[in-house]
């Protein structure tokens, strides 16, 4: 009957223990649930004043940029001391949203990164500098937004990486990033058909398209002399 006492005895201590095991679990876990809310509307109220303050120095129209808490772009005016959202906003004016977006999140990155080497901050946020690849930047734009987004591109990253057509990077484009660019490619089209076609690039003229030999299409990337 001892044996027994004994037996009971340790199992209701091993019980115990579980279940302070499983509260510290539990305790834990609505530590780290409430720190990732904490963390997550930081980071939306961070990236909306970022973006806020990106869209101004570009935006024509006095309209404000905003991220809510679920990550919408929103675009909102003031009308009679009301803030209402903006309607029917142009093409133009979206893409530009997206890139002061993209450019929030970069910068965002960027300072975290810088922060990390105060080591009070922790490591669980790092942050990076990261490059940057943007891939028809200019084409819905009208020229004073392509002018602005221009000189404002190159400011985003490390290392940018803009891929253009021919009629996005005449004029205010190229005027703005000619004297920024490090390396400089073209991405020249062979094809069957006798289409040949010329780019001037840095007053010289450059092969855009060519007739192939071999009756196949392909893109040769070739480099600039700068």
């Amino acid at each position: 009957m001892l044996l027994n006492f004994y037996s009971l005895d340790k199992v209701d201590e091993r019980g115990k223990l579980a279940q302070h095991r499983l509260t510290a679990i539990s305790n834990v876990k609505l530590a780290l649930e409430k720190i990732r809310k904490l963390r997550h509307q930081q980071l939306s109220q961070d990236l909306s004043q970022r973006l806020g303050e990106v869209w101004s120095r570009i935006a024509i129209k006095d309209y404000q940029a905003k991220l809510d808490e679920q990550y919408h772009l929103r675009l909102t005016k003031n009308v009679g001391g009301i803030e209402e959202p903006v309607r029917g906003a142009s093409t133009g004016e979206k893409q530009v949203l997206s890139l002061a977006f993209i450019g929030s999140l970069v910068d965002k990155a960027r300072s975290t990164y810088d922060e990390k080497a105060d080591q009070s901050k922790g490591i669980l946020f790092k942050g990076g500098l990261y490059p940057l690849v943007i891939d028809s930047a200019f084409g819905q734009l009208e020229p004073e937004y392509k002018r602005d987004v221009a000189q404002w591109v190159p400011t985003l990253a490390p290392q940018v990486i803009v891929l253009v057509s021919e009629s996005q990077w005449k004029k205010e484009v190229e005027e703005e990033l000619h004297a920024k660019i490090g390396y400089q490619w073209i991405l020249q089209c062979s094809t069957p058909k006798n289409r040949a076609k010329k780019i001037t690039l840095r007053g010289c003229e450059h092969p855009y398209v060519v007739e192939s030999r071999d009756g196949f299409e392909r893109t040769t990337i070739i480099e600039v002399e700068l």
